[in-house]
């Protein structure tokens, strides 16, 4: 038998869906022991859809108090036994809400469907209109009557400590031993159980962290990526200006965006300093097309020309 604990509210994540459908695909019996105020009505509707087709398989038992969407999970089960000293309590829906009259009235249109929902669910329930209406704590002998349960246990010492423990266990609390009773011996597959779920949620939380991670990861990658991109581009910007402005040749290029690459501070530095003047005059003393053109035009001697050469 499958044994699951339904304990305080209701929410999204309690109970966990995938413990439900392993239970159910298990083919196994299922026990729910349930404990709780109820909470999330649509996260109720979910279970209890989810259970309803095997109810001939499920036995809900009942501790404490059990009231509002707690109790839709209950009717999920063919077999309903509380606690004598259990109480009951169902209700219609109800929310909290501000806004202009359209807002209300909608939300008023959506509180009218689950009052569908609820009163179809509760629909075996004797009187079950007036209970919703009261929201009235019922005894477990007025449950019976009602037939929001089947039965009504008479509670052992030992079996209401062993449903105590499977509450407590998945509240995190810890149940000291009895005089007569040794704890170990009787929580021993509810702590199993327990451990089995913390283990599974520490791999779910692992997984979720390895993958954000991984995001974070190659979101550094791409800005680093970009950053690199830009600089390159800088680098290639300052060099181009740098050949525009006459202060490096073209032939240059190459190097000089090496170097700008490498450290675009000294390089923007280093053209700061580089007078446009200087490069001309070079480049008319050390240009061999125009010492060339100057000799063929007359313009410089043969001997002038072999020695400007020579210097090259």
């Amino acid at each position: 038998m499958k044994r699951i604990a339904i304990a305080g509210e209701i929410w999204d994540e309690n109970p966990d869906l995938q413990i439900i459908i392993d239970a159910i695909d298990s083919g196994e019996d299922i026990e729910l022991i349930i404990s709780s105020y109820g909470g999330d009505l649509d996260h109720a509707l979910a279970v209890y859809k989810l259970l309803k087709p095997v109810s001939e398989k499920i036995t809900a038992k009942v501790i404490g108090k059990v009231a509002s969407a707690a109790t839709i999970i209950l009717l999920a089960a063919d077999k309903r036994i509380a606690d004598q000293d259990a109480e009951l309590l169902i209700h219609f829906p109800s929310t909290e809400l501000r806004g202009t009259a359209d807002e209300l009235e909608e939300t008023a249109m959506e509180l009218r469907k689950y009052e569908s929902k609820l009163k179809e669910i509760y629909s075996g329930i004797a009187g079950a209109e007036t209970l919703l209406k009261e929201e009235r704590w019922l005894t477990a002998k007025e449950a019976l009557e009602a037939g929001l349960i089947t039965e009504i246990e008479q509670t052992t010492p030992l079996s209401a400590l062993k449903r105590a423990l499977v509450l407590n266990s998945i509240n995190k609390q810890k149940v000291k031993q009895t005089e007569n009773l040794t704890i170990k011996n009787v929580t021993n597959m509810e702590e199993v159980e327990v451990l089995k779920q913390e283990i599974e949620q520490l791999k779910a939380d692992k997984a979720e962290l390895l993958q954000e991670n991984e995001q974070l990861k190659q979101r550094l990658e791409a800005l680093v990526a970009e950053l690199e991109s830009l600089k390159n581009e800088d680098a290639e910007a300052e060099v181009e200006a740098a050949i525009h402005a006459g202060k490096i040749s073209a032939s240059a290029k190459e190097d000089a965006i090496l170097l700008a690459k490498k450290d675009l501070t000294s390089f923007r530095k280093l053209m700061n300093y580089t007078k446009v003047e200087a490069i001309k005059a070079e480049k008319k003393t050390f240009n061999k097309e125009e010492l060339k053109k100057a000799w063929k035009e007359g313009k410089i001697s043969s001997s002038e020309y072999a020695e400007k050469i020579k210097n090259l």
